[in-house]
């Protein structure tokens, strides 16, 4: 089963679209991501052969549990995720699909690195749990509560930060949120 990680990039929200443009519209040359990822990611990158990824990362909030499954914090989505899942972002005001790509490794780097010095943090926030991705399609496409099937408050709550989306969630509106994204993006 794939699942999503969808990422909104908030139009108010200065350091997400800076992050955004340098990271995701901007690909990064894979010798970047090699100096700044452990061994098991290294090989995973060396072997599909690209010049070029992107790379996106979470803040732990400060520390990375890594027997925490908790959905609702960063590490524990980082937990869930696994290489071949689907990283889907989308603009909040308006809503519009912006990228979506395939998460091909992943790792925790707690010390800034060439991936880390490229992203605008805030009060020297680090965004230490990293997402390799490929694949890479870039979309402008606007988006509508009806053309995802759920309501404006559903909305709001999946503006709120990034969230882990699969086939088995129990509530109606992540399903829908989840099988648009897997429609569009598939």
């Amino acid at each position: 089963m794939v699942a999503i990680l969808s990422v909104p990039i908030s139009d108010g929200n200065y350091d997400s679209k800076a992050n955004f443009i340098s990271t995701i519209r901007n690909s990064i040359p894979v010798s970047d991501i090699l100096s700044s990822v452990d061994e098991r990611c290294k090989k995973m990158v060396l072997s599909n052969n690209k010049d070029f990824y992107y790379a996106w990362g979470l803040n732990s909030g400060g520390f990375y549990d890594n027997s925490s499954y908790n959905i609702n914090t960063n590490s524990g989505k980082y937990n869930m995720v696994k290489p071949g899942d689907r990283i889907v972002f989308y603009g909040t005001n308006p809503l519009r699909l912006l990228f979506s790509g395939t998460i091909i490794a992943k790792t925790v780097n707690k010390n800034r690195n060439k991936i880390s010095n490229r992203w605008r943090c805030n009060n020297m926030q680090s965004y230490e749990l990293l997402f390799i991705i490929d694949d890479g399609k870039e979309y402008n496409l606007a988006l509508t509560e009806e053309d995802l099937g759920v309501d404006t408050d559903f909305i709001k709550w999946l503006n709120r930060g990034s969230k882990y989306l699969d086939s088995n969630t129990y509530n109606s509106g992540q399903r829908k949120i989840y099988e648009s994204f897997r429609e569009y993006t598939d």
